[in-house]
């Protein structure tokens, strides 16, 4: 939180968001099921705020492939004309069998568990060799080395390597569940329980936007066989 903005008053009066799926929480963020717009210079945009959000705040994604490589470009400015918390992600699936490594040596073990700390890596949640993913796993992994991530599909020798940028934080969230044959690595700026992180002044919470700032995070997706 250091050379950032205060705390925005308006947040002590968040007590719940409505769910962004039935019977849910506020999964996956506010404008995670809003259609995207594309825009005149070929990317994609999409407004949100209200519903609970006092804030109101655009997201503009942008999709570049060159060779072997993806790039993912997410910036969030808050239209607001006060601080707003924020963070931005996203959340591709990837098709088993996969094998992962993810360079993380701590990690939130429950990204459901409002009371799960920030430990370091051990057992299952070690991914920092290439291996299959355990299934049951769903945690956020931070202290990053480089590549992030590395995946490897062994039926086709199909490889990926994933880096990470951002002006805020740097964490991966990982979904393995056993009835879906799919593993989630989903990039972000924050750890679980964002907004409880940032009300509580824990590390690892929202990012407070100032008026008419930007909130960037870019992800590049490199192939290899």
């Amino acid at each position: 939180m250091d050379n950032q903005p205060s705390r925005p008053a308006s947040v002590t009066a968040l007590s719940t968001l409505p769910p962004t799926y039935a019977k849910s929480s506020a999964l996956h963020g506010q404008v995670a099921l809003a259609p995207w717009t594309p825009s005149e210079d070929g990317g994609l945009t999409v407004r949100g705020g209200a519903d609970g959000w006092p804030w109101p705040y655009e997201v503009t994604q942008r999709v570049t492939i060159h060779d072997v490589c993806v790039r993912i470009d997410l910036a969030l400015t808050n239209l607001a004309d006060g601080p707003m918390p924020a963070g931005v992600g996203i959340h591709p699936w990837f098709r088993r069998p996969l094998e992962v490594r993810l360079a993380g040596s701590r990690v939130v073990p429950s990204n459901f568990d409002p009371a799960a700390e920030v430990e370091v890596v051990a057992g299952p949640l070690d991914l920092r060799r290439l291996r299959p993913v355990p299934e049951g796993l769903d945690g956020t992994w931070t202290d990053l080395g480089e590549p992030v991530v590395e995946l490897l599909w062994p039926e086709s020798g199909l490889r990926a390597e994933i880096s990470l940028r951002s002006d805020a934080g740097r964490c991966v969230a990982l979904a393995s569940p056993g009835d879906i044959e799919a593993v989630a690595i989903e990039p972000q700026t924050h750890l679980p329980q964002g907004l409880r992180r940032l009300l509580s002044g824990v590390p690892g919470g929202l990012h407070v936007l100032a008026p008419g700032a930007t909130l960037r995070l870019t992800t590049e997706w490199r192939f290899s066989r």
